[in-house]
């Protein structure tokens, strides 16, 4: 906890990423994590981000979930642990199909059949150990439905050892559940594709090689004979080997987090929260600020008091003229108004967005701007929020005197300018006069 009460909170959203996420990488790769493991972890991941400790207390401004959502559905992207447990041991499915004739496979395949048990949910209870975990995880996914079976998907070739009848290879369900009339009729219930199925050149399906016990079909097993000849006449195989490719990357290589994507944005927040957009111009503790800002989660006098903290005013500290909401703070107070209308004055723009503290965070793009300029305009308010919060603590907490509103803009711009010039990998072509005249049209496209 002494290194938490040293960091910014840019500094704790990166521990929590790179350090406290990937503790359990090791264990994860392998083992199914109970939940109550999963709880204890991301709680000391919440008290580390939070600054608690066990012996104090400190407030949650946003739920756990909301945090480690990512940034398109209004968190952070964290990301949880139990999605990324999950992803890990979804990657053993994806190597049990693209690893075939390795050691571990053979000895999987010896003990489970072909397929690992991996597409006949039903055998879960015959699989001991590990694998049965691994084999588990199906389960999981489809409680938040996503189908993981259909997302490793098959290019068959004409050469194939899948078994016509007994595997899922033309759809989600295997043929003979499809067709049960004739897999009664089937003379070799294990055939593989190559024995049922004949392809040209160009590896188009060309004919369907019978092995019924009779010639003479009823009209219930000639509807179905016609319904399997078109699911035929649609599928081709190309290639000397059957190779894999995973649905959710567009390179068909599987990668853990695409799923742990997937599975987080169905578990973690509620499609309707708003997208926050990571400016990677500024330091991560400003756009966590920022964030927090956003969603009116950060520590004014009138959240404080909200949530039972005894305050002896709830006054402004910049103004002492009202309520200190966020809204009041970065918005209607005096003094930041005048601060802001002394940046729309060096920016050039004559439209405010103050009518509503939301407009600021997607002012840049709502008017029309290119790439560059939108996310300069950004920067700029990233820093006045950041500046303005900032100076506002100092007033509270070190008693510093109000300072001119004049001070505060200068500031703002020296600050951008800096953080501009070290972080847009744009530095080489900013000069502080360009900035100072000019700062929209200052980098180059």
């Amino acid at each position: 906890m002494w290194k938490a009460d040293s960091l910014s909170a840019g500094g704790k959203l990166t521990l929590c990423k790179s350090v406290l996420g990937s503790l359990g990488l090791y264990f994860f790769s392998l083992f199914r994590a109970p939940i109550k493991v999963i709880g204890e972890l991301e709680r000391i991941r919440r008290r580390f981000f939070w600054g608690s400790s066990l012996d104090r207390k400190k407030i949650d401004w946003v739920a756990w979930n909301s945090v480690i959502a990512s940034l398109d559905h209004g968190g952070l992207g964290i990301g949880s642990l139990r999605s990324q447990n999950l992803s890990l041991l979804c990657k053993w499915w994806w190597r049990f199909r693209s690893e075939k004739g390795a050691l571990w496979n053979l000895v999987i395949v010896a003990f489970h059949g072909n397929n690992g048990g991996l597409d006949e949910s039903r055998q879960h209870g015959k699989q001991p150990g590990i694998w049965r975990n691994i084999v588990k995880i199906k389960k999981d996914f489809d409680n938040v439905n996503i189908p993981l079976v259909s997302l490793f998907q098959r290019k068959i070739s004409p050469s194939s050892d899948i078994q016509f009848w007994q595997e899922a290879w033309l759809g989600s369900e295997s043929l003979k559940k499809r067709f049960p009339l004739l897999y009664d009729l089937e003379v070799k219930k294990r055939c593989l594709i190559s024995e049922r199925m004949r392809f040209d050149e160009n590896g188009l399906f060309t004919e369907l090689i019978s092995g019924w016990k009779k010639v003479v079909l009823s009209p219930s097993e000639s509807v179905e004979l016609r319904n399997l000849l078109f699911l035929c006449n649609s599928f081709s195989a190309l290639g000397s080997s059957d190779t894999w490719s995973w649905a959710l990357e567009n390179s068909g290589c599987f990668s853990t987090a695409s799923i742990r994507r997937s599975f987080d944005d169905l578990t973690l927040a509620p499609s309707s929260r708003s997208h926050f957009y990571w400016c990677n111009w500024v330091p991560a503790k400003v756009n966590v600020l920022v964030w927090r800002i956003q969603l009116n989660r950060i520590p004014t006098r009138f959240n404080l008091m909200k949530r039972g903290v005894t305050l002896i005013s709830d006054s402004c500290p910049l103004c002492n003229s009202d309520v200190e909401t966020a809204e009041h703070l970065f918005r209607d107070c005096a003094f930041s108004k005048v601060v802001f209308t002394g940046l729309l004055n060096w920016l050039k723009i004559t439209c405010s967005p103050l009518s509503n503290l939301a407009n600021l965070f997607d002012w840049g793009t709502s008017m029309g701007f290119t790439r560059v300029q939108a996310t300069i305009l950004s920067v700029v308010v990233y820093t006045y929020l950041w500046a303005l919060w900032d100076w506002r603590n100092k007033m509270v907490f070190k008693n510093l005197s109000p300072r001119l509103p004049d001070g505060i803009v200068s500031h703002i711009q020296a600050v951008a300018f800096s953080w501009l010039k070290h972080r847009s990998g744009k530095g080489h072509s900013l000069f502080l006069h360009n900035w100072f005249c000019d700062p929209l049209n200052c980098l180059s496209e």
